[in-house]
């Protein structure tokens, strides 16, 4: 990923406002931030993640409607959010989590009968629900469980998400 991000970002010099190289550049940030956080390493992680984070909200004021960079936008705050949570600073996973929840939401009512923006407002509910007081986390999990009961009766969950907890 290194190779990649240091060829799109080449090209970014020479044609800085190519909205598709951004947009590989925040792709390959999150894949990195996640490798990292899979290897324990959560200072390059986090890094990753925060510098996807703010290019991915340049691509979001370029074009506010934009389903794939509200997306990758909700997957770089996702990632700032866990590890923040990780390392104890669960002030700042909850700001990352709420962001990321009404760039959920706000995907969700773009695109009702779609299971994954659906699954990916589940996670993103549970993800919040351990960053907050009791009582939100319990409202945020009965949302994401109330979600998944629906997606069930439509048989709309993968064979993934059918052995998730609460299912």
């Amino acid at each position: 990923f290194g190779q990649a991000l240091e060829i799109v970002r080449r090209l970014l010099e020479i044609d800085s406002i190519n909205v598709q190289w951004q947009r590989d550049v925040v792709q390959i940030l999150s894949k990195i931030g996640h490798l990292h956080a899979m290897l324990g390493e959560e200072e390059p992680s986090l890094g990753a993640f925060r510098a996807a984070l703010e290019m991915a909200r340049s691509l979001v004021a370029v074009d506010p409607g934009n389903a794939h960079w509200q997306h990758e936008l909700a997957i770089s705050l996702d990632g700032v959010g866990g590890l923040s949570l990780q390392a104890g600073d669960v002030e700042t996973a909850r700001e990352a989590y709420r962001e990321a929840l009404a760039i959920r939401r706000a995907l969700v009512a773009q695109a009702p009968g779609d299971p994954a923006a659906q699954t990916q407002l589940v996670t993103n509910l549970y993800n919040l629900s351990r960053a907050e007081s009791p009582a939100d986390a319990i409202a945020a999990v009965q949302e994401a469980l109330d979600i998944l009961m629906i997606l069930e009766r439509q048989d709309d969950l993968g064979s993934d998400q059918e052995t998730w907890p609460g299912h």
